[in-house]
């Protein structure tokens, strides 16, 4: 394949610049015109007679990840092919690879965590990685979120044909035993290359070294050194489950990838941070009728309300409580404690996850999550949302007969970005904004104004809170009727189909739906805060509020 493609469009790309390549395949920096966007573009020649395989591999990278929609797996936007090529586009990671970057210990539990997260995703649709490496994982430019990627020898546990057992695929110095000697696979062995990760950056050493041949051989037979020998400040609980996630049988290793991140990470961090509890003290404004129920609080992670494996573990979460016509805003942390805030509505994380921005009175305010005053913001402003590089935000600004949405730099001169709206969520890129006029969900681009209605409610109903997924493919959000509530899904590419999510009636009237990092999705009611699979599945209560209480507008951060 020569480099005049470049300059070149295949299908709705213009192929700007070559980013990289391996084996068959190339990937370029592309443009992508409809939606005003860069991307990676891997792109592969047909070749007549020629490396059929490569090819099959290539589409079947295609169908594994379309049906991995999690926020550590690199998003895939389109998949299409001409008489001579055939492409993926993803999402443009400008960070490099964790093989172009040296990693602290210190840091090795949030690869894990991450790259566990994925994992664990992947194993429950039956989809094995098989290539779990350091040069397969993206890191965001100027941040610490990873992607994992290059799917093109995954195998999927219902398909036979290249990846039947017996094929031995992957890279030596982090395959597993069984994964050398061509055997059958689950996702224990990926957990095996993932400790190998852990093992290398932990102490600056792979677990095994030498030839080819030596190293395939001591993957096999032989037992790593424990890496607090090698070194010594590492906690010997950490060096335990490293070495258990390493095990020659893998009935020896952990269930799942999840459970050794989950090892591995107290091992590392044995004394928690969590957000305190609330005082009486800090002069702050308190709903009495709302303090008095915290303590009835039940924090119901783990247990589900639909029959479903997942045993997922959320992040924290900031959301809305109210009864009647007021209102709190509570943080319950990761380790599942509430704090309230203080009154309030329309709460969001500041960029970073140690504040939140939310509506107080007649003004828009923050508020670090262990402090005991807001501090304000703006006046007259009802709701806002930070571009998620947190270079740009788009707020609600009052007006005498209607809002209006208005846009700037923090702490720069706002500018108008249209005459009417509210409820605004800002797309992954921060390139476009999804509001509510009227009574219907509006995209605005940021730069040029330009707006398009997305959806169509009939005569009275009413849409409300849209929230962009993390791959930036579709939008969730809440229609409202006049006898019930519903979260609907609207997808942005292909045919653009717009469906409900079907939700058992004991969750109650759902409310102010959003997206969480890992594409679940979030929403309120007065059974609680509830995640749920965007196909309905794997429904999870995460907080039982007391009787009367309604939890709406919860936002969930890293």
């Amino acid at each position: 394949m020569s480099d005049d493609l470049i300059g070149q469009k295949l299908g709705a790309f213009t192929i700007k610049s070559l980013l990289g390549q391996g084996g068959m395949a190339r990937v370029y920096r592309a443009h992508q015109h409809s939606l005003e966007r860069e991307v990676a573009l891997k792109v592969i020649r047909r070749i007549p007679g020629d490396a059929q395989d490569v090819i099959a591999r290539f589409q079947r990278e295609k169908q594994v990840m379309q049906k991995l929609e999690h926020g550590n797996i690199l998003p895939i936007y389109d998949y299409a092919s001409n008489a001579d090529y055939l492409w993926i586009a993803m999402r443009l990671v400008e960070g490099g690879t964790l093989g172009d970057h040296p990693v602290a210990p210190e840091k090795t539990v949030s690869v894990v965590r991450q790259l566990a997260s994925a994992l664990d995703f992947a194993h429950r649709l039956g989809v094995i990685h098989r290539d779990i490496k350091p040069c397969n994982v993206l890191v965001e430019k100027g941040g610490d979120h990873l992607y994992l990627t290059d799917f093109g020898v995954a195998k999927m546990l219902e398909q036979e044909g290249l990846t039947a057992p017996g094929t031995t695929v992957g890279t030596p110095e982090y395959m597993s035993p069984e994964q050398m000697q061509g055997r059958e696979l689950d996702g224990r062995s990926d957990q095996y290359s993932l400790a190998v990760m852990a093992y290398q950056f932990a102490t600056g050493k792979l677990p095994f070294e030498g030839s080819l041949l030596e190293v395939m051989t001591q993957h096999i037979k032989t037992p790593p050194v424990s890496p607090r020998r090698v070194n010594p400040k590492l906690p010997e609980a950490a060096a335990q489950a490293i070495l258990k996630a390493l095990s020659k049988s893998p009935a020896d290793r952990f269930e799942s990838t999840v459970q050794f991140a989950q090892a591995l990470e107290a091992a590392m961090q044995p004394t928690s941070s969590a957000i305190p509890t609330a005082s009486s003290g800090g002069g702050r404004s308190k709903a009495p009728w709302l303090l008095a129920g915290i303590a009835l609080l039940v924090v119901a992670v783990g247990g589900l309300v639909s029959r479903s494996s997942t045993n997922f573990k959320p992040g924290a979460l900031v959301f809305e409580a109210r009864v009647q016509n007021s209102s709190e805003v509570q943080v319950r942390s990761v380790d599942g404690k509430i704090r309230p805030l203080g009154s309030g509505t329309r709460p969001h994380f500041w960029p970073g996850g140690q504040k939140v921005v939310f509506s107080s009175g007649q003004q828009w305010v923050v508020q670090g999550l262990e402090d005991k005053k807001p501090q304000k913001l703006m006046a007259e402003v009802s709701d806002g949302t930070f571009a998620p590089d947190g270079s740009n935000l788009v707020f609600v600004r009052k007006g005498l007969q209607r809002q209006a949405l208005q846009q700037g730099k923090p702490n720069g001169k706002p500018e108008a970005l249209t005459e009417e709206g509210s409820d605004p969520s800002f797309s992954p890129d921060g390139s476009e904004v999804a509001y509510i006029s009227e009574k219907a969900v509006w995209l605005v681009n940021v730069k040029s104004g330009r707006r398009r209605s997305l959806t169509a409610p009939a005569v009275g109903e009413a849409d409300l809170h849209p929230s962009w997924s993390p791959d930036g493919k579709r939008i969730v959000y809440q229609r409202k009727t006049p006898k019930s509530s519903q979260l609907r899904l609207t997808r942005l590419e292909g045919d653009g189909d717009d469906t409900p999510i079907s939700l058992p009636k004991d969750c109650g009237s759902p409310e102010g739906p959003a997206w969480s990092p890992n594409t679940l999705i979030v929403f309120g009611s007065a059974a609680g805060i509830y995640c749920v699979a965007p196909d309905g599945t794997h429904l999870q209560r995460l907080v039982q509020p007391p009787a009367g209480v309604t939890l709406t507008a919860p936002e969930w951060g890293s």
